[in-house]
């Protein structure tokens, strides 16, 4: 089992302890009033829980990042493959508006951090040149790798 999924099922489990003490200290006693949480049960579930927040730290410094570190990673590639398909659609749309209809399936665009793949076949070099041209004025291509050929071209 990971380690961070023990180390957050240990914490779901003090959590819910703490709460029962906590809700023991803030019964009524006898008299009337509440301990305000300052019993030694309290006490004792404070000090445990500062003793996990260090073991947590610990195993987090041991496995060399923290989470909120990870999770940003994790949202930076997911807004690069979603900024990466945006731009597919927009390279699609150009050609099909510079070649035709019937071009979108002649041509498959690949889009790998801003850089445009385009494969397939046409039936001239002219739409070609042109397909490659249309995408490189599309904003965000980095660069385009053409690999359109004409069949049958000598």
């Amino acid at each position: 089992m990971p380690h961070y999924i023990r180390i957050g099922a240990l914490l779901a489990a003090l959590l819910i302890a703490s709460s029962g003490a906590w809700a023991q200290n803030q019964a009524p006693n006898e008299s009337g009033s509440t301990h305000g949480g300052k019993s030694e049960e309290a006490g004792g579930v404070t000090k445990e829980l500062k003793d996990l927040g260090r073991e947590i730290q610990r195993a987090m410094r041991e496995h060399g990042e923290y989470a909120g570190d990870r999770l940003g990673k994790l949202g930076e590639e997911g807004r690069t493959w979603m900024g990466d398909r945006a731009l597919q659609a927009r390279v699609k749309t150009t050609i099909m508006g510079v070649l035709g209809v019937a071009s979108v399936g002649q041509i498959n665009v690949d889009v790998d951090g801003g850089v445009v793949t385009l494969t397939g076949e046409l039936d001239s070099w002219e739409r070609v040149a042109r397909a490659v041209q249309a995408t490189n004025q599309v904003e965000g291509v980095r660069r385009v790798v053409s690999r359109l050929n004409v069949p049958d071209a000598a």
